[in-house]
């Protein structure tokens, strides 16, 4: 049976991302065009996106790096223009023109992920992203940026997110087998408070004036019973001070005070 792995976006990678798309737009329109506008609006997980629906236009490599786009106004052949030194908005918009935009967005994903991507890049039109892309946990995200006039939907793969976040959650931790909870809580280390009822006829004046060897009363007999706490202030049950061997100690009663847990 084949499992998918769920990775989770925190907040510490969603600015990671958010700055390494701003920085790259950036070096990527002042390598084309020089001083051309762009940012970055927004970064966030895929589940937390609405409104994934076609057509987006894919490039893709054989290691899985994919990069999916969707223009929200304008379109690649503006890129074109844009770059070209016109005022971004292509007039007339052919085939040619929109594969020489695409290419061009595939050259900001080569800087994106800080190295060519290995093989031809494949460039399809007209795609829906995949099911295990748009899933809850898979890693992916949803970047919106501007050049220009042009808005700009782009999904990440989760490789391609691996690659400029590669220390995600979970990368290295060594999987381990499932154990017992009885076991679990067994094993765990916790902490307990015995507690003492105040002495009888100890003003705060008197308080105030204790000293080292100051020696008080505590009003109750030896085998007095006291009540055990747990580390949240809960009571859990009264006990006995006592010793054993040469260490203090203490004894649990099965009188349990009102509110003890069972």
């Amino acid at each position: 049976m084949n499992h998918r792995p769920c990775r989770f976006i925190g907040q510490h990678h969603r600015e990671h991302l958010l700055d390494r798309v701003e920085t790259t737009l950036r070096e990527w329109s002042l390598h084309w065009a020089g001083e051309v506008h762009t940012h970055c609006d927004e970064i966030k997980p895929v589940e937390m996106t609405d409104g994934l629906d076609g057509p987006w236009a894919q490039l893709s490599n054989r290691d899985g790096i994919d990069l999916w786009l969707q223009f929200a106004s304008g379109g690649p052949a503006d890129l074109i223009e844009l770059f070209s030194g016109g005022g971004g908005s292509c007039a007339e918009s052919s085939e040619f023109a929109e594969e020489l935009g695409f290419k061009l967005l595939d050259d900001w994903r080569q800087r994106l992920i800080l190295q060519p991507a290995s093989g031809k890049t494949e460039l399809q039109t007209g795609v829906n992203i995949p099911a295990d892309i748009s899933a809850k946990w898979s890693g992916a995200v949803l970047a919106r940026f501007s050049v220009s006039a042009a808005q700009v939907r782009c999904v990440l793969s989760p490789d391609l997110v691996r690659r400029i976040v590669p220390e995600m959650p979970g990368s290295k931790i060594k999987p381990r087998s499932i154990g017992r909870l009885n076991d679990a809580v067994r094993g765990t280390g916790t902490s307990l408070d015995v507690r003492i009822r105040a002495a009888d006829g100890l003003s705060l004046g008197m308080f105030s004036q204790l000293t080292e060897g100051s020696v008080v009363i505590l009003g109750l007999p030896p085998q007095a019973l006291w009540t055990l706490y747990s580390p949240d202030g809960g009571a859990l049950a009264r006990c006995r001070i006592g010793r054993r061997e040469s260490r203090y100690a203490i004894q649990v009663s099965d009188n349990k005070p009102d509110g003890a847990r069972p």
